[in-house]
């Protein structure tokens, strides 16, 4: 597969991952930085390294995702299209445990990533005011400009019901008729 063939196409990267190329490219830089921190100390079962890797060593290529362009479009891609890990590992080119691994390995590093840009969405009102703040400060991660408009979006997850009567009391929704979290962004 021709990552950088991909990379370059607007539309191919778009249904591929949802971003276009400059998003992509803003994104790389943070996640090549928060890869190489995981891989310098963790191995990719998960277990720390009894000594961290030297710099050459984390800077070389992997068997299966040489470069960090290739394992941040397989993440964004795992993401973006939900597929079965067999479709993923035909497209990447891996065996099914290989692309269990990674995926297992580069979530945390993208979940980091996006909090890194503060892009991750707030749950509760604290949160909220707080990404608000660092977007607003010049000196943030990212430049955007300020924003204007706020996005407000509910959902209610279904969750188990509770022991207690006055939690279930709180928990419950008519409108879903069942047991359920109410967030509010």
């Amino acid at each position: 597969m021709d990552v950088t063939k991909i990379i370059t196409n607007d539309r191919q990267l778009q249904a591929l991952t949802s971003l276009n190329p400059s998003e992509f490219q803003e994104l790389l830089p943070i996640f090549t930085h928060r890869f190489e921190q995981k891989y310098k100390h963790f191995g990719m079962t998960g277990k720390r390294r009894k000594k961290p890797l030297s710099v050459r060593a984390i800077t070389s290529p992997t068997k299966t995702l040489p470069g960090t362009i290739d394992k941040l479009l397989f993440i964004l891609y795992h993401f973006k299209i939900d597929a079965i890990q067999f479709a993923e590992a035909a497209f990447f080119e891996l065996s099914q445990s290989q692309t269990s691994r990674w995926i297992k390995y580069l979530q945390p590093v993208l979940q980091q990533t996006i909090v890194d840009l503060h892009l991750h969405p707030a749950r509760n009102l604290d949160e909220l005011i707080r990404l608000f703040r660092n977007r607003q400060r010049s000196a943030s991660v990212v430049d955007k400009p300020a924003a204007r408009t706020l996005h407000a979006d509910a959902t209610e997850r279904e969750i188990s019901r509770n022991v207690d009567y006055e939690a279930q009391r709180y928990d419950y929704s008519g409108k879903q008729g069942k047991h359920c979290v109410k967030n509010t962004v």
